[in-house]
This record gives structure tokens, sequence and C-alpha cells, in this order.
């Protein structure tokens, strides 16, 4: 074989070792339910997983994952197919011929299909993204930790976990001594205010409520309803944010080793006008990356969820002022507090996001959320790397995936 041809033959005959391995892998995985074994598995076994914990209860509230993980997240562009379960398993084994079909009309056709199978999960959540090298070195895992953290639960039920349930992480916060928004019971609300009312069930901004004293008076008696004052966004940080918008909340990941915590990145949602949460489930989705060494605001993303497509702005659309190096209030204090409601809360959590509210009276906890691995679109770093080596350690020394595939 000549040079030429051999460079002609090189692309095509790596892809088909690297399709080899992906069904090698994938195989072995769904029959035996074996963990990963590597960072680059671990993404892989994500996809695997969800076919043997179908029917298994992942959750505090008693979900399933075909109930909660795949009907409920809104990050998969096509989760109203993968709801099914055979629909499902047949996506995994079309896999390779889907992320060819996602290459064509790409100049670096090869490149692009080799790397959809190097990131499968990558190319599943954004499918029209032009995957780059760092890609493929800067682990974004947090789809995948949320088929952990569900794994986690169908193996042993960890117990940091019933922190998700939103009245428990209120009184988890409570007993630590960690600032929260008031919360009031439902027989001490107080007569003639409006007040955020919170379906403890519920997350991603479903189930919140601006009701006023008499409609909580009328909700049903049987759900554990949270109901809390209603904060306003600190007086720095108005001026950046629709005047009629919701409170804006700051997400900050960290994450934990067992020992100690640390926070990773840090980002604002920023609402828009008559919304009640500053992420709505079905509109579109705005968050400014915080700059973790000064603590200032920097670019903004705008994510729709109709096209996936993201928008990167310097200003709030409906308010024009810019906000690049703003500094977010408090930062370093939100930073201490949430590393130290991690190591105290859930130090055997690898990672968790918290939900923080900047008010000019200092931060409050909002609530956490399990398996919120970046902030923004886009991977950043390799901060996550550490994170995910963890994570297979564990698997590597715990059960196989459990559940079984009837």
């Amino acid at each position: 074989m000549t040079g030429i041809s051999r460079t002609r033959w090189a692309a095509p005959l790596a892809l088909g070792g690297d399709i080899v391995n992906y069904y090698r892998r994938t195989a072995s995985m769904v029959i035996s339910g074996r963990p990963p074994r590597s960072t680059d598995e671990f993404l892989t076994w994500a996809l695997v997983a969800p076919l043997r914990l179908w029917n298994q209860e992942v959750r505090h509230e008693g979900h399933s994952f075909s109930d909660y993980y795949l009907g409920h997240l809104r990050a998969v562009p096509a989760q109203g197919v993968l709801t099914n379960r055979v629909a499902y398993g047949a996506v995994l084994v079309s896999y390779p011929l889907v992320t060819g079909a996602l290459s064509v009309g790409s100049q670096d056709f090869w490149t692009q299909w080799r790397r959809g199978m190097k990131r499968p999960d990558l190319r599943i959540r954004y499918p029209r993204r032009r995957l780059s090298q760092a890609d493929l070195t800067s682990v974004r895992p947090d789809l995948a930790m949320a088929v952990y953290y569900a794994h986690e639960w169908a193996s042993h039920q960890s117990p940091h976990q019933r922190l998700d349930d939103k009245n428990t992480f209120i009184a988890a916060c409570q007993d630590a001594g960690f600032p929260t928004p008031r919360t009031y019971p439902l027989h001490e609300v107080p007569a003639d205010g409006t007040f955020i009312v919170k379906d403890p069930r519920e997350d991603q901004g479903r189930g919140v409520r601006l009701l006023a004293t008499e409609q909580i008076a009328e909700l049903p008696s049987d759900v554990a309803w949270q109901i809390q004052e209603r904060l306003s966004n600190h007086s720095q940080l108005k001026p950046l944010l629709p005047e009629d918008g919701p409170l804006s909340t700051l997400r900050m990941i960290t994450n934990s080793d067992g020992q100690s915590a640390q926070a990773v990145t840090a980002g604002i949602r920023m609402g828009s006008s008559g919304d009640v949460v500053d992420h709505p489930v079905d509109g579109r989705f705005m968050v400014a990356r915080v700059d973790m060494g000064t603590g200032t605001l920097d670019l903004a993303e705008i994510r729709s969820p109709e096209n996936y497509e993201i928008e990167i702005v310097d200003r709030h659309p409906e308010v024009g002022v810019p906000f690049v190096g703003q500094p977010v209030p408090y930062f370093d204090e939100i930073r201490r507090l949430c590393e130290a409601a991690h190591i105290t809360l859930a130090p055997d959590a690898p990672t968790i996001g918290w939900d923080v509210a900047v008010t000019d009276d200092g931060p409050r906890l909002v609530e956490l959320n399990f398996a919120a691995g970046s902030v923004l679109g886009d991977p950043d770093t390799d901060r996550f790397t550490p994170l995910v080596e963890q994570v297979v350690q564990r698997l590597s020394h715990g059960p196989g995936i459990s559940g079984c595939l009837v």
C-alpha cells in the first residue's frame, strides 16, 4: 500500500476501530453490568446504565429511571423518544450511524465522526455542535453524574440524596446554622402576604408558584408544600436584571473528596420579566459565568429549548446594561458557604450544585442539586477530570449496574 493510500484510508480505519471498541464496551456493560474502568468509559457507561436501571427506583421520592431522568430532564433533545426503553436501546445500537449522519456536511467529516464516537454524551446532547479537541479532554459530566446518582440510590440509597427533598434540605441547613430563606409552616403563614410556594417533589423550576396567603390556604393538603419569603435580588444586581423579573440565583458547583470541598465553577441565572423562576422549564434560559478568581461577571449564554442553540451576550436583552466585569456581592462568602455546606451536609457526594440567593442581607442557600457538573453549555477546563476519576474508582469497587434487562 502506497503512502498516499495509507493516508487516504487512515481515518476510516481508525474510525472502524472506534466503532468496534464502542460495541465491545457497550455489550459488556449491558450484558454483565460491569462498571467503567476509565474516565472515557464512564461517559459510555452513563449511556448504557439506563437500560438496566430503567424500572429501578432511583430517587428518594420513588421515581424510576424512565419516569424521571429520561422523562423529566430537558437536556436531551430526543427525550420524547428516549422515554421508551426499546427506542433507547435502538439508539445505542445505531449510535455509530447516528453520529456519522450528524457529521455529514462538516469539512472535517471523519474527524467529527471519530470525536462523536469518543464523546457520545456530548454528541447526543448537542447534535449540531462541532466537537473540538478540547471536548475530548475536558470532561463535562453532568448528565453522566445524573446517571451515577441514580445508580447510587438504586444500589444503596445514600442518605445524602434525601437532601434533594426541599423541606429536608432546609431543615438540615437550619440545624447546621447555614442561612436560608425564611420558611413558614402552613399554619403560621402571615396574613396579607405574598410567598414563594414549592412542591418539594419537583425540581428544575417545576411546581414553583407565587401565591397570596388566601391562595395558599386553598392548596391541596396532601402535599408538604414549602412556603418561603419572597426574596429580592441584591441592589447591585438589580440594574442588570429586568425590574419585574424573578430572584436570579447564583449556581455554584462544589466538588468533594470526602475530606474537603472546593468550589470549581459558578454562574448567575438571569430571569426574564414576568417569570416566577429564573430558569423556566419551557422558556429561554440565560446564565452568566462568574470568574472564580475575581468574583466578577463574564459573558452569558442564552439557550433556547426549541433548537438548543446558544447565543453569547454581554447584557440582558431586556435591560441593555453591560454586566461583564461587574462584581458579584458576597462572592467569597458564597464560596466559603457552599464549601462548608458540602462537607457538612453531604461529604460523600462527589459534586453538588448550590442555588444561592444573593440579597442585600447576605447570601441564602435556596436548594441543592446533585448531578450538577457544569454551569454553562460549553466545557471550559479539565477541572472535572479528578471528580470523574474519583467516581470511577467508587464504581469499580462497588456493585455493577443494578437492575436487569427484562
